[in-house]
């Protein structure tokens, strides 16, 4: 497998892995925005199909208010 030296982590014992925990700690954050970002992808108006990805996924609107 290369250079690629693999470990097993106990269960439950996170802090034996810290680069993932530091990872977590950075990504954990962002999760709750992550709703807002799709939902800005899907409301978008696309030049191509002239209408929104949910709305012809959908087959139709949704509130613009949220």
């Amino acid at each position: 497998m290369g250079d690629i030296n693999h470990v097993l982590v106990a269960v439950d014992t996170p802090h034996a892995n810290g680069h993932v925990e530091r990872f977590n700690k950075i990504i954990t954050p962002m999760i709750p925005k992550l709703g807002k970002v799709e939902f800005a992808c899907n409301n978008k108006v696309s030049s191509t199909i002239k209408d929104t990805k949910l709305t012809i996924s959908r087959a139709r609107s949704i509130r613009r208010d949220q």
